[in-house]
């Protein structure tokens, strides 16, 4: 488990515990406007999380479609009214035991959505009025926390962006090959995520900063980069400064 957001999301719902006894799990997903997708991010449950390493296009989650276009939170009173729903999610939260969520959306600095902070308990009808004026405070504070630790990430992936674009403008292939390893990497650690303990926190960051492994080639003169037949020795020599660069 990392020692970072997933640890101060915990303490954050133990202190809830004191007195929402039966709230069962608190969890933050977020979102990817590149490709429209949700990602399951930092959770934590009184027992193990039952949803990980889990994606979803925000297209095919139409009540959290709803959410992020009016900006309103959502309360699901009993989560057995659902339980004919197609979606992974809601058949799997309901065999872990939650009856009850109140959904919250997250929305960054540049007022676009990052993705959802989802209160779940183990009780229907556990979330009435006058308890989610309380856990507003709560999700503000949270909401605050992740945005603080994942800003630093965004200014960077917004660099990596930047990157992206002017390489795939000087070499296409190059900026093909970024957002495919970034891919290729999050499916791969996914893959193992059981079997090496991998949390949802370390892929997405892993996502986040794999394009940087060829940032290097900006450096590279066009007449290498761009070159369509082999390097000779002394063009791979310039090529391989691509990763100290």
């Amino acid at each position: 488990m990392s020692d970072h957001i997933s640890r101060k999301i915990i303490n954050f719902h133990q202190e809830l515990r004191f007195w929402c006894k039966a709230m069962c799990r608190l969890s933050i997903a977020l979102y990817d406007p590149d490709n429209d997708t949700l990602s399951t991010f930092v959770s934590s449950n009184n027992e193990e999380n039952p949803l990980t390493h889990y994606q979803a296009l925000l297209s095919d989650v139409p009540s959290l479609k709803t959410i992020s276009d009016t900006r309103v939170p959502r309360v699901i009173d009993d989560l057995h009214s659902l339980e004919k729903s197609p979606s992974i999610h809601t058949r799997t939260l309901l065999n872990a035991g939650v009856r009850s969520s109140y959904t919250v959306p997250i929305f960054g600095s540049n007022d676009q959505l990052s993705g959802f902070l989802f209160f779940d308990a183990a009780e229907p009808d556990y979330f009435t009025e006058e308890l989610i004026h309380h856990l507003d405070v709560y999700a503000q504070l949270v909401i605050a926390l992740v945005e603080a630790e994942i800003a630093p990430t965004k200014v960077l992936s917004a660099a990596v962006y930047t990157a992206k674009r002017f390489t795939s403008w000087r070499d296409e292939e190059t900026g093909e090959h970024l957002a495919r390893v970034a891919h290729y990497s999050r499916l791969i650690a996914n893959t193992l995520a059981t079997s090496h303990d991998i949390d949802d926190e370390f892929i997405e960051f892993l996502y986040q900063f794999v394009p940087l492994h060829d940032i290097g080639k900006i450096t590279i003169p066009d007449y290498i980069l761009l070159r369509k037949g082999p390097l000779n020795a002394k063009q791979r020599k310039v090529m391989d400064t691509h990763v100290t660069n």
